[in-house]
């Protein structure tokens, strides 16, 4: 019986051009598009409501957006920021070819940020939340119960957790979104940490 071989599923984003947002997949898929600020919001930019994520994309589809291109810079992964580039925003998208476990309380105007951000550290300034959530984003990357990474940071993509014996390999948007958020939030920490150390006033003794 000859062997069948599928192509995998691809999704391209491109910058936003005259107020759209500009998506491409090489066939059907059920896709999410989100957008970070780091320390200001998470929003869930396609689809808008729970009755529009029922619908797959396929080739070229655009994405209305509210943003000036102009006045935002727009950043992937190790890419740097210049003294001008205010404010970042990170986009990502994901595409399954099965349906995304979207909830409904997605789609209400800062629920995703209040979900997921991280605001003990920012509220306290108590080392102690930089550590806890330094402990707690490690469990991504391996210190968990099988000591097995459950993220993949060359793809941004994250498994839905952990079996018994084995990692899930399944990869959700909820999974592959609070670990796109704890990166960006862990980042944005520990670039805090270092200007507040650099500023610090040196002690005299």
């Amino acid at each position: 019986m000859p062997v069948v071989v599928i192509d995998p599923l691809d999704v391209d984003i491109a910058r936003p051009h005259n107020g759209k947002l500009f998506v491409q997949t090489n066939r059907a898929a059920y896709v999410a598009i989100f957008e970070i600020v780091p320390d200001r919001s998470v929003t869930l930019v396609y689809p808008v409501s729970a009755r529009q994520q029922r619908f797959v994309v396929t080739g070229l589809r655009d994405v209305p957006v509210w943003w000036e291109p102009s006045r935002v810079t727009y950043r992937g992964a190790g890419s740097s920021s210049s003294p001008r580039s205010q404010p970042t925003r990170y986009i990502y998208v994901l595409a399954s070819e099965e349906p995304l476990r979207i909830p409904d309380a997605a789609f209400r105007d800062g629920y995703l940020y209040q979900a997921l951000g991280n605001e003990a550290y920012r509220a306290t300034n108590d080392p102690h939340w930089m550590t806890q959530a330094r402990l707690a984003f490690e469990w991504f990357t391996g210190r968990n119960d099988l000591g097995l990474p459950v993220c993949d940071p060359s793809s941004g993509a994250c498994c839905d957790g952990l079996h018994a014996d084995r990692v899930n390999q399944n990869q959700g948007a909820e999974s592959t979104l609070a670990y796109l958020l704890a990166l960006a939030e862990m980042q944005l920490l520990e670039n805090s940490l270092t200007a507040f150390r650099k500023a610090a006033p040196a002690t005299v003794g």
